[in-house]
């Protein structure tokens, strides 16, 4: 699929504490059955303590797995289109999040395809 044929995904993530590495939990192209998913696991006794956040990505597997990399600090192959969900994270994010953020975003609007 070309970068033109995709369409916005949301993403759930979730780790256990700041230096636990953000794990894929679910996904749909709908936010609020994403937020939806996150509630219900909230409610969950066995995620008491795990953290969430929502992350919107191009709908291809490699933008979602290269998406979760970024945040988990790894360098990856694909450049990912990541953007968290305004109101979703119980604050702004450490600050390697915020720069795997904003630079994932540079790299999108210097690429051709998304000019």
């Amino acid at each position: 699929m070309g970068f033109g044929m995709t369409r916005p995904y949301y993403s759930l993530l979730s780790r256990s504490s700041a230096t636990d590495p953000w794990v894929i939990e679910f996904g749909d192209y709908i936010r609020a059955v994403v937020s939806q998913e996150r509630d219900d696991m909230k409610d969950d006794y066995a995620n008491k303590g795990l953290v969430y956040k929502i992350i919107k990505t191009h709908d291809g597997q490699a933008f979602i797995d290269s998406a979760a990399a970024a945040l988990n600090g790894k360098k990856t192959e694909v450049v990912p289109f990541i953007e968290t969900v305004p109101g979703l994270l119980p604050g702004p994010g450490t600050v390697a999040e915020r720069t795997a953020i904003r630079d994932a975003c540079r790299q999108m609007k210097n690429m051709k395809a998304f000019r």
